[in-house]
């Protein structure tokens, strides 16, 4: 059953205290509070404060608790300070649920507000969609804001709050106001576009309609004045009694509310609930004859306060169903609301108790006590999108293997299975779990889904003859049927799973290979805790001598291109995968007329996002020995950032798109440095032939982002030849031309490289031969470490 929401509102609130005087610092009062079986400090937390997250009042005042993670124990009495309402400020935040934001004035900035945030002269607080807020004023009553409401705090003067009470303004929108018979607080005057009313002890409702009309209800415990705005003539509204005012008339006389819906008699309240999953609660009620609607809260406390639920339905829906609810007690509330729009005083809150059970899957440990609640149902005390009436699946999906963990002296049983305190769900199929409590009382069960997690290998391309190859290794992708959180891909029969990465949308990029020596079919296994998840065969075949590599064949060499140049580049294995950093220290001899040699020290890392699809990185070079004094070699003690994509990397070809940005960090740490901020603009190519033949090449346009300085073509050229093993061999050249600082520029080069690739760590070594401007020659010797991560 879907719920409709709440008519949205503004709500400002005027209240007539601004303190004057300072109140001296005092301890909080202190509630002493019995634990009850199952609770934890979280949902204690979440019962006390209206949030899991304030756990942290319950430890600095149980200091004999100990260090997280421990367990309560029923009957165990906790000191628990209550949150106080300053004497200073003109109301205090006292609950939140989901989005509830403040605003101090002058400011344009919302914050999310807090429980016990003290709120002055011009603050306003403001409810999203499903989310309510509880504000206690100084000296008056507890006022409940539903959601999409506004609230804005005005100020006066703080004796008038004590002898008087604190006054409010409802341009538009509804409120509930509550004061206690005993609680000697004074009580709230209410404003609306059409009437004042002073709501006493007792609960009472303001509603005001757009147009101005003004509905004043009186549901329970008091009495209510209303007057006309402009008139002086006082109505007494008494219990279980409504008057509406229009502008510029008087108050009708008091009529009797709708009555309140009765509850389906001997419906259960008990239920059961996973903490991961949540749970669900249902009520049902009689017909009201004169309704035309219902208002269907639900609430930690019998008399509504701290709110979870608020929603009106239509007359011909008599039946609640709230789902995600972690566990711990509500109170549900049903009132009538009449073809005049007045709503009645709410049938008493009924009690609903959700049970939480464990799932635990296989490899997983059974949780400890959760101090903060379930981490996956946080949210439903926050910010998140959860939507209680929001339909959820019909069955629960469990994963087989398994196990159920009750609390203690809870026995529950699945289908035939006898009854136990822990299950384990080995049979497929569907099934009905029941359980009961330790007083022998039913708890209503949940229908379950036992699936087991399925595995499917693809080649690289996603087609369906996927295999490996001895003594090679091959790119596969692996589909998973279903989640299985922190577990690892795994080889079996002769096959090594060298790296495996994420894939969006579920299951991994896996690179694979088969020992010389595997047999004809090899297995990927799902692993976790030493458990086998999911299996799936993968054939393994010989290598071919020749023609087309089937995966990506062995990572070529990064000597130069691990080096941070400003007018260079260098070559890159852009089909390498995964997160990354590395190393690079290059050697450059001396040119003609310079005063010594470098050494380059260059700092590097990368991240990788969406299946490679996005590649974020930086680095950073510094000149160790020496002084650069080459204009084109710059960037000394500059950040090179970049973002690339990896846009084909399947078969033969691989193709990669880069923009890089040098930001002239250094200032005047390093003369050698930028003076500019310059753009580079790349793309990598890569050919691979046969098995062991590659043909490279780097393009890039580099140039100042500012007129007239340096723009530059730069490009490197390359062949790479895997020789046996880890070792490879590459030949690399390179050129720049253009322009840089207002002069022609002309370098060149060409090198040898060694590649040395110990997955997941490359080593590269690289000698190369270059010239410059007036052909002035120089030798480079370096060598660069990569490692790469989820490759």
């Amino acid at each position: 059953m879907k719920l409709t929401n709440l008519t949205a509102g503004v709500l400002a609130l005027a209240l007539a205290g601004l303190t004057a005087r300072p109140a001296a610092a005092q301890e909080p009062e202190i509630l002493e509070y019995a634990v009850r079986d199952g609770e934890t400090c979280g949902a204690i937390a979440r019962r006390m404060y209206g949030h899991s997250r304030r756990y942290d009042l319950i430890h600095a005042h149980n200091p004999e608790l100990g260090p997280m993670p421990h367990r309560l124990r029923a009957g165990q009495v906790l000191r628990l300070p209550q949150v106080q309402v300053s004497d200073n400020a003109d109301a205090t935040v006292t609950s939140v649920r989901r989005r509830v934001e403040s605003q101090r004035p002058q400011e344009g900035d919302w914050r999310r507000a807090q429980i016990g945030q003290e709120l002055f002269q011009g603050w306003r607080v403001s409810t999203g969609e499903r989310s309510s807020a509880e504000l206690t004023f100084r000296e008056s009553s507890v006022a409940t804001i539903r959601e999409e409401t506004l609230v804005i705090v005005y100020g006066g003067e703080a004796r008038r709050v004590r002898r008087e009470g604190a006054r409010a303004v409802i341009r538009e929108g509804s409120m509930i106001s509550r004061l206690g018979a005993l609680s000697g607080a004074a009580p709230l005057e209410v404003e609306t576009p059409a009437a004042v009313a002073t709501l006493g002890e007792g609960e009472h409702s303001v509603q005001v309609e757009r147009e101005g009309r003004t509905r004043v209800s009186s549901h329970r415990g008091g009495r209510a004045r209303v007057r006309a705005r402009q008139g002086t003539t006082e109505i007494e509204v008494p219990e279980g009694h409504g008057t509406s005012i229009s502008p510029g008339e008087a108050p009708t006389p008091p009529r009797r509310l709708p009555a309140a819906p009765v509850w389906v008699p001997q419906q259960a309240t008990r239920y059961l609930a996973i903490r991961t999953f949540g749970g669900t609660l249902v009520g049902a009620w009689q017909p009201v004859n004169t309704a035309t609607a219902y208002r269907v809260e639900l609430a930690r406390r019998a008399d509504g306060r701290d709110l979870m639920v608020s929603t009106v339905v239509p007359a011909n829906v008599t039946r609640f169903a709230l789902h995600r609810l972690p566990p711990g007690d509500y109170f549900a509330r049903i009132s009538t609301i009449d073809e005049e729009g007045f709503e009645g005083r709410p049938a008493e809150g009924a009690p609903f108790t959700l049970v939480g059970v464990d799932i635990v899957e296989p490899g997983m440990s059974p949780p400890a006590a959760e101090e903060v609640g379930n981490p996956r149902l946080a949210a439903l005390d926050g910010v998140d999108d959860v939507d209680f009436a929001a339909d959820v699946p019909a069955r629960v999906p469990v994963l087989q293997g398994s196990r159920l963990v009750a609390p203690e002296g809870v026995v529950c049983a699945a289908g035939d299975s006898a009854p136990s305190n822990e299950l384990r769900f080995d049979a497929l199929g569907d099934v009905y779990l029941t359980c009961v409590d330790p007083g022998g009382e039913n708890i209503v069960g949940l229908d379950l889904t036992v699936a087991a997690l399925r595995m499917r290998v693809l080649g690289a391309g996603g087609e369906d003859d996927a295999h490996a190859l001895r003594a090679r290794e091959v790119e596969l992708l692996v589909e998973v049927d279903g989640q299985a959180t922190d577990a690892q891909l795994e080889g079996a029969g002769g096959l090594t799973v060298v790296a495996a990465a994420p894939r969006e949308g579920g299951g991994y990029r896996a690179t694979v290979r088969a020992a010389a020596d595997a047999p004809d079919a090899g297995e990927l296994r799902l692993t976790r805790g030493g458990e086998v998840l999911a299996t799936a065969a993968v054939g393994t075949l010989d290598a071919p001598p020749g023609g087309p590599a089937d995966a990506p064949m062995h990572a070529v060499h990064e000597g130069l291109g691990n080096a941070a140049f400003a007018s260079a580049v260098g070559l890159v294995d852009e089909r390498r995968r995964g997160h990354a950093m590395w190393l690079g220290m290059h050697f450059q001899s001396a040119r003609l007329g310079e005063p010594d040699a470098r050494l380059r020290t260059t700092a590097g890392v990368r991240a990788s996002l969406l299946d490679e699809r996005l590649r974020i990185g930086a680095q950073v070079p510094l000149d160790a020995v020496g002084q650069n004094t080459r204009l084109a070699d710059r960037g000394v003690r500059d950040v090179f950032a970049t973002v690339s994509s990896l846009l084909l990397s399947e078969g033969a070809v691989g193709l990669a798109a880069e923009a890089g940005l040098w930001i002239p960090t250094a200032g005047d740490q390093a003369p050698e440095g930028l003076r500019h901020a310059r753009l580079q603009v790349a793309a990598d190519l890569s050919l691979r032939f046969a098995e062991r033949l590659t043909l490279r090449t780097r393009q890039a346009a580099i140039f100042d982002l500012v007129a007239d300085e340096s723009m530059l073509w730069a490009s490197a050229y390359g062949v790479d030849v895997w020789l046996v093993g880890p070792l490879s061999v590459g030949v690399e050249g390179s050129v720049t031309i253009g322009r840089e600082d207002n002069a022609d520029h002309f370098a060149g080069g060409v090198g040898l490289a060694l590649g040395l690739d110990f997955a997941p760590v490359f080593v590269s070594l690289v000698g190369r031969y270059g010239v410059g401007d007036d052909l002035l020659a120089d030798a480079t010797v370096g060598a660069a470490v990569r490692g790469t991560f989820d490759r």
